[in-house]
């Protein structure tokens, strides 16, 4: 929320929690006159509590997870009342669930349903957007090279724990096709994924960029959006993106040392005998006891994500073969996820008819989908978020503000 008041100091924000007393506190901490702490409590468990807060606001910004526990109340509530929703969600499983739960109703009700506009996966995401904007003919394949240092929070932890225990939800976020659209004519939830879009593969050394090349931590979630965003043309050819019928799309981690990237080529062997003991509840309770509770005490410090980045490489191949690429950089992913969220709302807010219309309604869609060129040019000026781009070896002139 001190993002959002930084960037429109004249909106009127509304926050709320399960606890009131704690948001008091929060919004007398951020010291600004366009926040305001909702005075009764939200509870995800009393729907009406949920339903008389967001039939206020245009749009709901959604930050407390695990969401696949409490997020479908808000998004039910948001879709019976007309509320436009944005959330900083990784979960791919909870994004099934509301593609399937509220599309159609949200179609047909104007409301815009858009998940996963933080970290994950804003930059795989618009990233991706770019090389097809900058693309001479249709793009068929793109590589997303990918090197950040980060932490993670005692909710994401606490997902993954409660994840390995549900068969269904474990099959979900195994599909490499899982949030496509399920009537896509070439991916579609279920399909067999090709050993290029496997997220779990071995260590290489890529003698072009000089990098070793391993497993990411973040592909089981970025490619799943980045597709979902390809499905939604492939399924609605009148929203004009240069994409080929048969795009690919890998997400890899490159490291500039062998040693680091043993790392996760190790943590990707360990993946399913990890998953499979994980599974067994004795155990799965064990590793619950020594993983911080959601919201507890025990994240990064200010220090540590002082020290934190992020630097993304795609690129693009064309079906005429040219290649493009683009370059995001930049520092803390907990302070690019406030920016990121803080921008998408704001796109709606002041663009909600023109969406609406190139849309042809509301929907759940991903962040590139449904906003497109009109939050690439928002975020092109962000001082959180530098983009680069390059067609062939001609370099382009950089695009973010400096």
């Amino acid at each position: 929320m001190q993002r959002l008041s930084k960037l429109r100091p004249d909106l009127k924000m509304v926050a709320a929690s399960r606890h009131p007393d704690r948001i008091q506190q929060m919004t007398y901490d951020l010291g600004s006159n366009c926040i305001s702490a909702w005075p009764k409590p939200v509870d995800t468990n009393m729907y009406n509590s949920v339903v008389e807060f967001v039939s206020t606001a245009k749009v709901v910004i959604a930050c407390a997870g695990p969401f696949y526990n409490i997020g479908i109340s808000v998004v039910k509530a948001c879709v019976e009342t007309g509320t436009h929703y944005v959330d900083i969600t990784g979960e791919v499983d909870f994004m099934r669930r509301i593609i399937d739960g509220f599309g159609a109703q949200a179609r047909s009700g104007n409301v815009l349903i858009i998940p996963a506009c933080g970290f994950d996966s804003v930059p795989s995401d618009m990233g991706v957007f770019c090389l097809q904007k900058i693309a001479p003919s249709p793009l068929i394949r793109a590589v997303n090279h990918v090197d950040f240092k980060g932490s993670f929070s005692g909710g994401t932890y606490r997902t993954l724990l409660a994840t390995v225990q549900d068969p269904a939800r474990k099959a979900i976020i195994e599909d490499a096709y899982a949030l496509n659209e399920r009537f896509d004519p070439t991916a579609y939830p279920g399909k067999m994924a090709s050993k290029f879009e496997m997220d779990i593969h071995g260590m290489s050394f890529d003698h072009k960029l000089h990098k070793w090349l391993s497993p990411s931590v973040m592909a089981p979630i970025n490619t799943r959006v980045v597709r979902r965003t390809v499905s939604l043309v492939r399924v609605h050819p009148e929203h004009h993106l240069n994409f080929h019928r048969d795009f690919i799309f890998r997400e890899i981690h490159q490291s500039s040392s062998m040693m680091r990237a043993l790392i996760p080529t190790m943590m990707a062997m360990l993946f399913y005998p990890v998953k499979w003991l994980l599974s067994w509840s004795f155990i799965n309770r064990m590793a619950s006891w020594l993983v911080p509770a959601p919201g507890e005490k025990g994240g990064a410090s200010s220090e540590q994500r002082q020290g934190n980045y992020f630097h993304y490489l795609a690129i693009g191949t064309c079906q005429d073969s040219e290649q493009v690429e683009v370059q995001l950089h930049g520092g803390d992913p907990y302070e690019v996820t406030a920016e990121t969220v803080a921008q998408a709302a704001i796109c709606i807010l002041d663009n909600e008819e023109a969406l609406l219309q190139e849309l042809s309604g509301g929907g759940v869609f991903t962040p590139a989908y449904a906003l497109g060129d009109k939050y690439l040019a928002m975020l092109q000026k962000s001082e959180l978020i530098k983009f680069d781009m390059k067609e062939g070896q001609v370099e382009w002139e950089s695009i973010a503000a400096a």
